[in-house]
């Protein structure tokens, strides 16, 4: 069920009663206002309203009263022509009751009422949590988004693999799409039509059409039906690529979902890696063992050593290729044209999802040190930001304004000056038992919204007053549309 922890920074009231019930029926003199928004800002509120249609008022009276009785409150007298009003002086995080009235000669209209919380313009908050229906889990995965920006796709980790569709705004869920098996491991990647791709494991790729229903399925035949690897599709939509559990690399039709080719990988079953597109078409693909170049028609271009961690991530920037390896192998840069190594930084333990700012450092946790790490793009250690618990599969994710977030094991929310490594803030769970673990990563939307998802199932906005870095790869996935391509 859904829980709104705070009031949205803008609400709209729509008033549907128009009048008094013991008015005349012709006598639209003393109706009440039309609309009312009431928009939280720092210490102050704008109200922005409008008339019924067809009442003529000859002023409004506006009150504010705050929750909290040591706070003052006020009211305000306004001529018939204004129709929007800033309350100033208020407290943050109060929430305030603010009514108006229509003024009609010596008689006022019915109450409208709303209510607003004002926040400073640089405080994080919580804007809303809500649960994944039929009780599922978030696990590796983390938010994608429509083309538009307005929706995004969670997976459930339970006992099935359904993708969830939620309003960016409300999280409220637009639509569930069936899928029998869980999907443990990696998340939806949307297409450039739109199309949804998700993995499951029954060895099965699905379709999913933006509003939820089917598009295809295609079964890759692999003995081993642990489908975790996160999908990758081209910038043109043609194209869906996906490493099975028995680590073959299959190119798919996204038109029909038939298969273009599929080619046999060498690495262990069921330890499903990394996909990645550059902007040539080139496809990077990474088992516990080896890692491969590809063009677009399957032709091999070059095979390494390395050591791709479990559901793990590639990142690319220029002709760099940045894979993240288990068992303190590290981050390994690769150049993308032979597959060379340029460098290769050590860590303690297994890490995750590397990501990239415009300046060409790079982020990655460290389950093994409890750390978030960043090193310049010759490889050298900038800072290291170490925490209380790992922070598995807890891919980072970086901001526009180059703040980076990461979650960890103990449900632990961290906003991280990349430019330093120092703390700016965090953000503790309210849930308990599972809701208060994160175990996936974590995407900034258009709305400048952080979207954090926990293993228990419950997902939460809170609001950073910074939008996703567009330039870079700078979240699992690449973009906020989770493609994997560059």
């Amino acid at each position: 069920m859904k829980k709104i922890i705070y009031l949205l920074s803008l609400v709209t009231v729509f008033i549907l009663g128009s009048c008094s019930d013991d008015l005349p029926k012709a006598s639209w003199d003393i109706c009440q206002v039309g609309t009312l928004n009431a928009t939280a800002q720092d210490e102050k509120v704008l109200l922005e309203w409008a008339p019924m249609q067809g009442a003529n008022p000859t002023g409004y009276l506006v009150n504010w009263t705050p929750e909290v009785a040591t706070y003052e409150g006020g009211s305000v007298e306004l001529d018939a022509k204004t129709t929007s009003y800033t309350i100033t002086g208020l407290v943050n995080k109060v929430t305030y009751t603010i009514t108006i009235q229509a003024i009609y000669g010596n008689q006022r209209s019915m109450i409208s009422t709303t209510k607003a919380r004002p926040i400073s313009d640089t405080e994080p908050f919580k804007v809303w949590s809500t649960d994944m229906p039929n009780g599922g889990m978030v696990k590796t995965a983390n938010a994608v988004f429509s083309l538009d920006g307005n929706t995004f796709y969670l997976p459930s980790a339970g006992a099935t693999g359904d993708v969830t569709a939620f309003d960016a705004m409300t999280g409220t869920v637009k639509w569930t799409a069936s899928i029998p098996k869980t999907t443990y491991g990696g998340g939806v990647a949307v297409g450039k039509d739109g199309t949804l791709y998700q993995g499951a494991r029954n060895a099965t790729l699905y379709a999913i059409n933006s509003d939820g229903t089917q598009k295809w399925t295609y079964a890759t035949g692999a003995a081993n039906k642990n489908l975790d690897c996160f999908p990758a599709v081209t910038a043109d939509g043609q194209t869906v690529y996906i490493l099975d559990g028995d680590n073959v690399l299959h190119s798919i039709n996204t038109a029909t979902g038939v298969k273009n080719w599929s080619v046999k990988l060498a690495g262990a079953k069921n330890k499903a890696g990394a996909v990645a597109i550059d902007k040539t078409g080139n496809i990077y693909v990474g088992t516990r063992t080896t890692i491969y170049g590809f063009k677009a028609d399957g032709t091999q271009l070059w095979k390494v050593a390395g050591k791709v961690t479990e559901i793990g991530s590639f990142a690319l920037d220029g002709e760099t290729l940045y894979a993240a390896q288990i068992g303190g192998a590290g981050l390994l840069a690769l150049n993308t044209a032979d597959g060379s190594t340029k460098w290769n930084v050590e860590a303690a333990g297994d890490i995750y999802a590397p990501i990239v700012d415009k300046s060409g450092n790079i982020y990655f946790t460290d389950k093994g040190d409890k750390a978030l790490y960043s090193v310049d793009k010759a490889g050298q250690l900038k800072w290291k930001f170490t925490i209380d618990a790992a922070p598995t599969y807890c891919f980072p994710v970086l901001d526009d304004k180059e703040t980076v977030y990461f979650g960890s094991g103990a449900g632990r929310i961290y906003a991280v000056n990349s430019a330093n490594g120092e703390e700016l803030w965090h953000m503790d769970s309210e849930g308990t038992d599972n809701n208060a673990k994160i175990m996936s990563g974590m995407t900034i939307g258009e709305n400048q919204m952080l979207y954090v998802s926990y293993i228990g199932g419950n997902v939460a906005a809170i609001k950073i007053f910074a939008g996703p870095e567009k330039s870079t790869w700078s979240c699992r996935g690449g973009n906020i549309h989770g493609t994997n391509q560059y």
